[in-house]
């Protein structure tokens, strides 16, 4: 350090004399020489940075029921977003659609959005915009045959009679152009039964029955547990 700091003090004092154009080389050459032989300061990298500006695709599962049993009012009947527990808190506003959603008391820990029609009155594909406290967007877009949105939709009913060799009804809200295709049906007992087209009557040798129309209600589908096992509710996803 001694000795830099003696190589600098030289080059200060010879740059304060007069010097001739010859000089001037032997003067760059000579702090040149003195930077050399110093230390190399060390330099900070940067860290490119990435905006966080812009929207967000949903980083977990949305439910969406096309119609709740549990609002009053206006809402009751409607349809209604729940998001996960984890985002408990941490919502502003959910927007579907065009619409943007009434920001209900928590179900379950799970934050509740509900809307103002019946879920099949939204145009599909359903578009879902979910702002966070922190004011990040994040989407949600649904496919065009089904009402998935990140999540699944769901209906559950509860068993409404034991007819027919022994098997529950479960009648549903709606007809099967409703539920598109790609439904599982899910039975409270553990059972499940998918199925790939809803207009189409599907039967399993346990005596599972999909019927896209009841044959009492002609606008509306109807299950038939399996034969002999007494299951409690049926919870249809689709």
């Amino acid at each position: 350090m001694l000795r830099l700091l003696t190589m600098l003090l030289a080059a200060i004092i010879f740059c304060a004399a007069p010097v001739q154009a010859a000089d001037y080389t032997q003067l760059l050459e000579c702090v040149q020489t003195c930077m050399d032989a110093g230390p190399t300061m060390p330099t900070t990298p940067t860290t490119p940075t990435t905006p966080t500006t812009g929207s967000k695709v949903f980083p977990d599962k949305i439910i969406f029921e096309a119609s709740s049993d549990v609002a009053t009012g206006k809402y009751q009947g409607k349809a209604v977003i729940l998001l996960p527990t984890s985002w408990a808190g941490r919502v502003a506003s959910v927007g579907l659609n065009s619409e943007s959603g009434y920001k209900d008391a928590l179900y379950k820990g799970q934050p509740v959005f509900r809307f103002i029609n019946e879920g099949s009155q939204y145009k599909r594909p359903l578009k879902i915009v979910i702002t966070a406290n922190d004011g990040q967007v994040y989407t949600a877009t649904s496919g065009p045959a089904s009402t998935t949105a990140g999540g699944t939709q769901i209906e559950t009913v509860k068993t409404q009679g034991w007819a027919n060799n022994n098997r529950d009804h479960f009648r549903l809200s709606k007809g099967c152009s409703a539920y598109g295709n790609n439904i599982t049906l899910e039975f409270s007992n553990g059972l499940k039964r998918p199925i790939t087209d809803g207009c189409t009557r599907k039967e399993w040798p346990d005596g599972t029955l999909w019927k896209p129309y009841s044959d009492n209600d002609k606008t509306k589908a109807v299950v038939l547990g399996p034969s002999n096992v007494h299951i409690a509710s049926l919870t249809v996803r689709y």
